[in-house]
């Protein structure tokens, strides 16, 4: 996983996904588009981890957290939540 945290205010550490803009989810392969405001780095149901969309996050019984996955902002590329 490729993050980069910026220092924000020196009380705000802002994480950034740093490789390219993902174009579509690994488990359905449909690209993502202007409706999809996330993507999901997450440890899916069969082991491997990928970037996917809501759904498939969702149908994989995706987590958010160490160990289990990370929401980010498809057009800032910024991590969202913790």
């Amino acid at each position: 996983m490729k993050i980069k945290q910026k220092e924000t205010n020196r009380m705000n550490i802002v994480k950034k996904w740093m490789s390219g803009k993902p174009s579509h989810c690994d488990i359905c392969r449909q690209p993502f588009d202007s409706a999809d405001k996330y993507f999901y780095d997450f440890k899916t149901s069969t082991g491997p981890w990928g970037l996917g969309c809501e759904e498939c996050f969702k149908n994989n019984n995706g987590q958010l957290g160490v160990g289990h996955g990370q929401k980010y902002s498809l057009k800032t590329l910024e991590k969202i939540g913790k």
